[in-house]
């Protein structure tokens, strides 16, 4: 409380409206719109995984308040409260702060800059000050807030990978936590919550396996797809609310239906609306395992070159000999070579080639280079192949998918 109260002394009307300002920068409506932006506006995956983070953040915050069920400082002796109606339910930890956190840490790792790192950690701060000073936090509320949401947004994206939760049914999975947040989490936002991780579950394989839309073209066509999804979005809410009882199952059965709706649906619509959206006449093949580009001696002679599966590109220069192979066969070579980089991924090009070679590098190359992406182009007789870092791989993929270029898995 000692926090709240030494925020306290700096009060005036000012900084009111500044720190009400700085607050909702953590509310519900701001995150919304940042999932529908990904989801509908962006790219899919990367949507996908956002509101994965942002529903499992959202249970956790909601599943810990209702077992501490911590009170707020409201009416505590010395402090002033204002902005009391973003102040429902339990205190510890911090909503706003746990909200500010997961959202903006998933940005700033999604940028995967020095700045966006700088800007995340300040907004996140702000909004935990706002929230003391305001008289609706603790100093332990808001820390808390802040560790859970940043735990989240580094741990929900790698598990969403790890566990391929958007390949084939394994998306399934998210009825566990969906079902035990609905029954176990206390409460009805946690029924909400519930609810919608149980229309994620078993919407996004459907959605990947026979609708698989993108919302691809003219800024303008993904700002309409995103607005369109939005209002969308409300009209179910409030239609259903209409017709559906007010009790606990009415409310996990609204929130399901509704999820349907965002998660499949609304989908369905927008590749309606971009499904005669032109697209390059090619597309990218992504191949399987880890690449790797290995320099030996100059005139080197290999030996084992002929029994490397997959892809094999050696190249002879004066100053080197270079080769790019499947990294976990390249033991196979002999001798060893002199230097080596590892953990590549591999793309091939596909589809028919209806513009010429350098046409077809640079727009794929320069999608990259605007997003400051390191990629190696490589050419054989009847295609090429572009080589991008394994860390930089997923933002390439989505920047490909953005401007319109299939990119599927081997």
């Amino acid at each position: 409380m000692q926090a709240v109260l030494w925020l306290q002394q700096f009060i005036n009307p000012a900084l009111d409206v500044i720190f009400i300002g700085v607050s909702k920068l953590g509310e519900e409506m701001l995150v919304i719109l940042l999932a529908a932006f990904f989801l509908w506006g962006y790219e899919k995956r990367t949507g996908y995984k956002l509101v994965f983070t942002l529903l499992i953040s959202a249970g956790l915050n909601t599943a810990v308040k209702n077992i501490f069920r911590v009170p707020r400082p409201i009416g505590a002796p010395g402090v002033r409260s204002i902005y009391t109606e973003s102040a429902g339910g339990y205190s510890f930890p911090s909503g706003h702060t746990q909200s500010a956190a997961v959202a903006y840490t998933f940005l700033a790792r999604r940028i995967a800059k020095r700045w966006a790192w700088i800007v995340a950690a300040g907004l996140i701060v702000l909004v935990a000050i706002s929230r003391m000073y305001l008289g609706l936090h603790t100093l332990q509320d808001v820390l808390c807030g802040a560790a859970l949401g940043i735990l989240c947004a580094l741990f929900c994206p790698w598990l969403f990978d790890k566990a391929k939760l958007d390949q084939g049914w394994r998306g399934l999975w998210l009825m566990l936590p969906g079902g035990a947040l609905a029954l176990f989490g206390g409460g009805h936002t946690a029924i909400q919550l519930g609810g919608l991780l149980f229309a994620l579950a078993f919407c996004m394989p459907i959605e990947m396996k026979w609708i698989d839309y993108n919302c691809q073209g003219a800024g303008l066509r993904r700002l309409v797809a995103v607005a369109c999804g939005l209002a969308a979005a409300f009209v179910i809410k409030a239609g259903l609310k209409a017709v559906l009882p007010d009790a606990p199952l009415s409310a996990f059965v609204q929130y399901v239906a509704m999820g349907t709706g965002v998660f499949l649906g609304i989908p369905y619509l927008i590749h309606r609306m971009t499904s005669g959206s032109k697209r390059m006449s090619l597309e990218l093949t992504q191949q399987q395992g880890e690449y790797a580009v290995a320099r030996f001696a100059p005139g080197t002679a290999l030996e084992g070159l002929q029994s490397l599966p997959g892809f094999v590109s050696v190249t002879h220069t004066e100053a080197e000999t270079s080769v790019v192979c499947r990294q976990d066969f390249l033991r196979q070579l002999t001798p060893a070579p002199q230097a080596v980089e590892h953990d590549f991924t591999l793309f091939k090009i596909d589809g028919v080639l209806d513009f010429g070679l350098v046409g077809i590098l640079s727009k794929l190359t320069g999608i990259l280079a605007r997003q400051h992406i390191p990629v190696f182009a490589l050419s054989t007789y009847d295609t090429d192949y572009l080589l991008v870092p394994e860390k930089w791989a997923e933002l390439a993929v989505e920047a490909w998918i953005v401007e319109g270029i299939a990119v599927k898995k081997r």
